[in-house]
């Protein structure tokens, strides 16, 4: 999930229903949580997830959750999507005197329930990553 910016959360939830043995939920609380049930074939192999700062949005989801069902190594560096809460569905206005555009985001997805420390999702296994050398894959092989 390396550089993985994200995409639908629909598209968390068909994936973590072949890679989590047990119902779960992508979204901990609020008007988007419900309960999603493994769908088959369920990978129940060894897994090892790749992630670093490019990882987040919907990547976010799936790495939050599997932190949470502690499925498989996390490899390499912290993601770049928050651990605990994000915000999507944004709409860019541009402010009345300068015409400045900015993006405001308008709907926020809890991920699990704890408090906001405004952190990434952190791998089980930290790996700097280098320009000449792929440790995280090194380190997953």
């Amino acid at each position: 999930l390396r550089g993985n910016e994200g995409g639908g959360p629909r598209s968390a939830e068909r994936l973590l229903a072949h890679l989590l043995d047990r119902p779960f939920s992508l979204v901990a609380k609020g008007p988007f949580a419900r309960t999603t049930k493994p769908r088959r074939p369920t990978y129940s192999g060894k897994l090892c997830t790749l992630m670093d700062g490019g990882s987040f949005s919907a990547t976010a989801m799936v790495l939050a959750q599997l932190e949470l069902h502690a499925r498989g190594a996390l490899i390499g560096e912290e993601s770049g999507g928050n651990r605990t809460v994000i915000s999507g569905s944004a709409r860019t206005m541009h402010l009345p005197h300068t015409r400045i555009a900015c993006t405001i985001s308008r709907k926020d997805w809890w991920l699990v329930e704890r408090e906001v420390d405004g952190r990434g999702v952190m791998p089980t296994h930290p790996v700097a990553s280098a320009l000449d050398h792929d440790a995280a894959l090194v380190r997953a092989l």
